[in-house]
């Protein structure tokens, strides 16, 4: 539902445009933290005789309960679980903590999801057996083994280059985010009348059908959320659904005085490039699109987005410490990385295509 008005804009002079970002710097306690990301993955477990404790790994029964009536697929059995995970209910942790194999207790919690969601249940989760997790040594055998690298310190200087690189992706992000907000500053977009209105109150009925679906309200998907209130969540949402139109106002006025089109080069690069973020193939990707009736708006959001990048390109970048930043650092290396650089270095046109159509 593309706006039937779009308002006429004076864009202002777009030359000698200047941003600054983040310096790019990798500690040594950011390398220490993704070693051992990759350590716990070569974590060996072996069963205890002992109470279980945060870190194990548990296999455990569960039985959920309201008003005494056990719940429809209110039980699991011999389901592995992280103690002290959070990431499975509220009340879980505690009640784990401290059980041996073959031991029970019961809680209650709060249900977030299904028909009875909002309701206290009885849980009672019995602990079948402990296992503890044995990190191995960090030496250069770990190395050798999680890696193509023969020592510690190579695959320590691998991950600090891997996140200098990352570091650098997010650098153009930032810029990428700066310039738009620069544009939202300069450039006056009269929207048209209940414009936000009209969107928000349509993305609204779609979340409404998406939670009836899951079998939530709207009340628990606020809990979820960490929203305060409904008026909170909706002040915000329009907040977000005017800055996006706004931008693609903006972009479109962009593409349109700089005469940009898009060829079938730009469209397949970025049929790839959300093919891969979706995880799906580029066929399925278009396939999708097509049976959408979104094509139309696909491409005007591909202008959008070769409208900013080439912006992007002329704008001067320079780090807090006064270093012009190269875009060029950012051009892909591999085919993955290419996916990952355009998402960062040019991808904030998309924003326009939160808004769907208005």
């Amino acid at each position: 539902m593309m706006p039937t008005t779009v308002p006429a804009l004076q864009l202002p002079s777009l030359d000698d445009l200047a941003v600054t970002v983040d310096d790019v710097a990798v500690t040594d306690d950011e390398v220490d933290e993704q070693v051992s990301v990759m350590r716990e993955r070569f974590a060996m477990l072996t069963g205890v005789d002992r109470p279980a404790q945060d870190g194990d790994y548990v296999s455990i029964d569960l039985e959920a309960k309201v008003d005494g009536e056990v719940l429809e697929d209110g039980t699991t059995s011999g389901m592995s679980y992280e103690v002290g995970s959070g990431n499975l209910m509220e009340g879980l942790d505690d009640a784990v903590r401290g059980l041996s194999a073959d031991e029970s207790k019961t809680f209650t919690t709060a249900l977030l999801t299904g028909p009875d969601a909002g309701q206290e249940a009885e849980v009672t989760v019995t602990v079948r057996s402990v296992k503890a997790k044995e990190l191995p040594e960090l030496d250069d055998e770990f190395a050798s083994t999680a890696s193509e690298f023969d020592t510690l310190a190579e695959l320590r200087d691998d991950v600090r280059t891997r996140l200098q690189r990352t570091k650098t992706i997010q650098q153009g992000a930032q810029a990428r985010d700066k310039l738009v907000e620069h544009l939202l500053e300069t450039v006056e977009v009269p929207l048209p009348e209940n414009l936000v209105e009209r969107e928000a109150e349509y993305r609204n009925q779609m979340m409404e059908q998406q939670l009836q679906q899951a079998g939530m309200d709207f009340d628990s998907y606020l809990q979820i959320t960490g929203a305060e209130s409904r008026e909170a969540y909706e002040a915000e949402q329009s907040s977000s659904i005017e800055e996006a139109v706004k931008t693609q106002f903006i972009l479109d006025a962009i593409a349109d005085a700089r005469e940009i089109t898009v060829d079938n080069d730009d469209l397949s690069a970025q049929i790839v490039a959300q093919a891969q973020r979706n995880r799906m193939s580029p066929e399925q990707y278009a396939q999708q699109l097509q049976q959408g009736g979104n094509i139309a708006e696909f491409v005007a959001d591909v202008r959008r987005t070769k409208a900013l990048a080439q912006l992007l390109e002329q704008t001067t970048i320079t780090d807090a410490s006064g270093n012009v930043v190269d875009l060029e650092a950012l051009r892909p290396r591999t085919e993955q990385a290419g996916a990952d650089d355009e998402s960062a270095a040019a991808d904030a046109g998309a924003e326009a295509e939160e808004t769907q159509q208005v």
